[in-house]
């Protein structure tokens, strides 16, 4: 040129975030020269965030006394260096119980970005599971602000329990993202749900003492957790010989109670008795028990009566015992050398060996030295 030419360079968008632009920011082209003179740089602002490749426009203003074609921009790419972070869900417990049970769910950043990421999380039903046996909260958003690596907000899983004896359930955890500079959605989490049912069938009392032929007494079942949805539970008492239920006539009869969804915890009542037998001996029986159609399987079906389960002890007091009677010789005796011979008698056979150990002692006026036992 024939003249000086001032070039004023300038940066968009803005200097002090992403790059600075030198103090100095003129370029001078001497008359008759084609190259200019002085040093302008930018230099990339460094950060801890992942972001996209930044673009920077440089523009330059020129000025001289002679007529010039302005320059054009030129664009400046400022590379990002950090790595694109990876999401993780956690829950502040993968089990709970199936009674109210709750389980927090957070996210967390491996590294900041440079964009709020937003994460609606989301519950569906795993293995064993229906929508009814827990509840997503309100509440479903997690946010992870910008330059933050852990999220806000309050998002909980809370179970619904019931009263069925079943396999632990599980529930499957999600997210969908928005934002985050493209951060990718994390793996799936598993909640399990731990079932607090006990299958089981109950008896009160679990022993009765009865006298032979005498008034019944009465028992009560009832069982431990509800049978599944649409069965019948069914318990039958088998009673051993010497037993009777009340409808039943003796073993091996016995009598079957149903139970559903509707009233397996309302108590059922059972009526036995004991029946006569031949010897004069207390005895111990038993009542023992099936179930069929209950978590619990089929409970004593297809086995003989004595390896059944056993559901209430029977003491059974005998009322043909034998009355022993005693009897003196003489009721009056000489205090002078007079004896008097003791005999027993039963008033009906036993049915074993009977001993009567006899023993003598002072009564109105008299003192031990006054007699002699044999």
């Amino acid at each position: 040129p024939s003249a000086a030419v001032t070039v004023t360079v300038s940066a968009s968008p803005g200097s002090g975030t992403d790059f600075t632009l030198s103090s100095t920011n003129t370029l001078t082209i001497a008359a008759g020269t084609t190259a200019s003179a002085g040093v302008v740089t930018l230099t990339a602002a460094d950060d801890d965030r992942h972001a996209p490749d930044r673009n920077v426009t440089v523009s330059g203003a020129a000025s001289s006394g002679t007529t010039l074609v302005q320059p054009s921009d030129v664009v400046l790419t400022i590379a990002d260096d950090e790595a694109l972070p990876t999401l993780t869900l956690a829950l502040s417990a993968t089990s709970i119980s199936e009674t109210g049970g709750v389980t927090t769910v957070t996210a967390t950043l491996s590294g900041k970005s440079g964009e709020a990421l937003t994460a609606t999380v989301a519950a569906a039903a795993g293995t064993g599971a229906a929508a009814a046996d827990f509840a997503l909260s309100t509440a479903k958003t997690l946010t992870i602000a910008a330059g933050a690596t852990a999220s806000a907000g309050v998002v909980t899983v809370t179970a619904n329990g019931n009263d069925v004896d079943t396999a632990d359930k599980s529930v499957t955890i999600s997210v969908t993202l928005a934002g985050g500079h493209g951060v990718a959605a994390p793996s799936d989490l598993t909640l399990t749900l731990t079932d607090d049912d006990t299958a089981g069938v109950t008896f009160t009392p679990t022993a009765l003492t009865l006298t032979e032929e005498g008034s019944g007494k009465n028992l009560t079942l009832v069982l431990d957790s509800e049978p599944p949805a649409g069965r019948t539970t069914w318990v039958g008492i088998y009673p051993d010989v010497g037993l009777q239920l009340e409808g039943s006539h003796g073993f091996p009869q016995g009598i079957n109670y149903s139970f559903t969804a509707s009233d397996w915890n309302t108590a059922q009542t059972v009526s036995v008795n004991a029946l006569a037998d031949a010897d004069h001996q207390d005895g111990t029986l038993r009542l023992r028990y099936v179930v069929a159609g209950y978590g619990l399987g089929d409970v004593g079906q297809g086995v003989a009566h004595a390896q059944r389960p056993v559901a209430v002890t029977v003491t059974v007091e005998d009322d043909d015992k034998p009355v022993v009677t005693l009897a003196l010789s003489a009721s009056s005796i000489s205090e002078t050398g007079g004896v008097a011979t003791v005999t027993a008698t039963l008033d009906k056979a036993a049915s074993e060996a009977t001993t009567v150990t006899v023993a003598a002692a002072a009564g109105t006026g008299a003192a031990a030295a006054d007699f002699d036992l044999s």
